[in-house]
């Protein structure tokens, strides 16, 4: 009976009639695909997404379709191939939005092998709209399957022709995307990658518009004291007894007692739930990833920056370049893979005169999946035993993700909110039982030092929060964002927050900073130092002093209020301020540029 209703629905047709009714469902078809996609990721049957990007959107599913018809010859293949392609995009678009807040971008897939190691699978769960949409197309390839309709060699051949037009379009016509014009739907922003109309002012030459002389004349100065400086950044360290939650103990007593007596306060991070490399990349060389230009790309997706670095293969200037003219020996140390993020490729040009990952370990202890906050901190006494001054760049991995109940076979600290569900219980349970064990490393290094002899500093940093749960879950549940929906740039500074101290074990220097980003972290190291340091380090005190953060993987601007703005708002003066730091990334970036090389005189 459905075949014959079908039928009478498409009766037989002549060659020319059969193409155009090919023809017709090839584009309804296209139209289900692209709108199943927005569906999926917006979690809404109202898909907000302007008119010209859903056209992207049905052209791209198009392209899809026409290719499949070209290879199978089957209108009915085609469409399930096409389908099962645009599902998976979509839902792994969705599975990072719920784990990162940003959907997937094109530049991120020559990194998904690393990040697939390392994944939380907590986020990956299934969605109604996955399930109507799962329902539909099968009742529609149902329908194909009955009406039978193919597509001969002609046809086959003008349809690959479409699919190689569509690509070429997208292609060579970059200007498209503009063109479209609205808010981009999943398909677009995975091709366009993050916002960037807003996010990159016109470069503004600072040797024409920026008074160099207050800089220029600082005069070069050696300091006093060398001590041994270290640079701690603790996997996804942050303090979660800031939510109203409930625990058996205090996760981080130790972190908090430091903070007293030490320069401490909040970081506003450049990403959330993961992006290490980011945020080490910021935190060591000053630069706004969001600012980096290659190729008029803006290479600030997942690990994107560091396969470009490595590919190059240039000399990128760190704290660690500032650090070895000083004279001291520059060390860093990752307790995992050597080629995660190819550090092993791009920290050889970064300044280190050496490195330590994973495989160069005698006898590593693990504590769950990965090597234990302990072990780090048996790599850094060790660092700090060898003769002269020592900087050691070090960034740990015990409390990397995922946060699962099974993490651990059993966790030192439990949740006491009856109300929680078990999963997210688990999730926090774990995660606290490695912050846990970071706060007691924290301790035991601090005791070590206090009995040294040597002058020590230590920089102690979160890169940024954890992901714990789907779709922000544990925020969602503590009530700091809504219980649904997507996330708003009002729930940036919550979601965005990590903390930090600088402790001494020579000088005493007490103050809390309110917000700071971690590009501005080196600069406040050497500023504790009292160190000499790069002219363009002096150039971001200056920045520092018009805005707290920059949020680089959006358009986004923190003021002097802790609130963010859109960056399509921001003040000339401010837009100013970023177009002079782009011009100094450039020239700091530029191999033998004249200005580069001036910028980095210590001072």
């Amino acid at each position: 009976m459905m075949r014959r209703f079908l039928t009478n629905m498409c009766p037989p047709a002549g060659r020319q009639g059969q193409g155009l009714k090919i023809a017709g469902v090839l584009l309804l078809l296209s139209m289900f695909l692209a709108y199943i996609m927005e569906m999926i990721y917006s979690r809404s049957f109202h898909i907000n997404v302007s008119l010209g990007f859903f056209l992207f959107s049905v052209a791209s599913a198009l392209m899809l379709l026409t290719l499949f018809l070209a290879v199978t010859g089957r209108l009915g293949f085609a469409f399930v191939f096409a389908f099962v392609v645009a599902f998976a995009f979509s839902c792994v678009s969705f599975f990072k939005l719920a784990a990162r807040g940003d959907p997937l971008y094109l530049s991120e897939l020559v990194v998904a092998r690393w990040i697939m190691g390392v994944v939380d699978g907590s986020n990956i769960v299934v969605t109604r709209f996955m399930v109507i949409s799962l329902l539909s197309a099968a009742v529609i390839g149902a329908g194909l399957f009955f009406l039978k309709l193919r597509a001969g060699w002609r046809g086959r051949i003008i349809s690959l022709l479409a699919a190689l037009v569509i690509a070429a379009c997208f292609l060579f016509w970059p200007d498209i995307f503009s063109a479209a014009g609205g808010e981009p739907g999943v398909v677009a922003s995975f091709f366009i990658g993050p916002p960037r109309d807003s996010i990159i002012p016109p470069v503004v030459d600072p040797a024409a518009e920026r008074d160099e002389q207050d800089i220029l004349s600082t005069k070069a100065r050696q300091p006093e004291v060398q001590p041994n400086v270290i640079m701690l950044l603790s996997e996804s360290f942050w303090d979660i007894t800031a939510l109203p939650l409930s625990f058996s103990e205090d996760p981080i007593p130790n972190f908090k007692r430091l903070s007293e007596e030490s320069l401490h306060g909040n970081i506003m991070s450049v990403t959330y739930g993961g992006g290490t490399c980011d945020v080490e990349f910021e935190a060591i060389t000053g630069y706004l990833i969001r600012l980096i230009e290659s190729q008029d790309k803006v290479y600030q997706s997942l690990g994107t920056l560091y396969q470009l670095l490595g590919q190059k293969q240039n000399e990128t200037y760190t704290i660690a370049h500032v650090f070895k003219e000083l004279g001291y020996h520059t060390r860093a140390v990752h307790t995992h893979q050597r080629t995660f993020f190819v550090r092993d490729q791009v920290y050889p040009h970064f300044g280190f005169d050496a490195w330590v990952g994973v495989e160069d370990l005698i006898d590593p202890v693990y504590d769950g999946p990965y090597v234990s906050d302990a072990t780090l901190t048996d790599e850094i006494i060790k660092a700090l035993e060898e003769d002269g001054p020592q900087f050691v760049f070090a960034i740990s991995m015990e409390n990397h993700q995922p946060y699962t109940k099974d993490k651990y076979p059993e966790t030192d600290i439990k949740v006491l909110n009856e109300d929680m569900n078990e999963t997210l219980k688990g999730g926090v349970e774990a995660y606290v039982h490695g912050l846990h064990h970071a706060d007691q490393q924290l301790a035991r290094l601090t005791e070590y030092l206090e009995n040294s002899d040597t002058p020590t500093v230590l920089l102690f940093f979160g890169d940024h929060q954890p992901n714990i749960g789907s779709d922000f879950a544990l925020h969602r549940y503590a009530g700091t964002i809504p219980a649904q929906g997507n996330r708003r740039p009002e729930d940036l500074p919550t979601l965005l927050t990590t903390q930090f101290l600088i402790w001494s074990n020579f000088k005493e220097e007490i103050g809390y900073v309110e917000a700071i980003g971690e590009n501005f972290m080196g600069n406040l190291l050497l500023n504790y130092l009292d160190f000499p340091k790069p002219l363009y380090y002096h150039f971001l005190d200056d920045v520092y002093a018009n805005s707290f953060h920059f949020a680089s993987r959006t358009e986004m601007y923190l003021d002097e209020s802790n609130v963010y703005h859109d960056g399509a708002d921001m003040p000339e003066a401010l837009r100013d301020v970023l177009g002079k730091y782009s011009a100094f990334q450039r020239y700091m970036m530029t191999e033998d540029d004249p200005m580069g090389s001036m910028l980095k005189e210590l001072r």
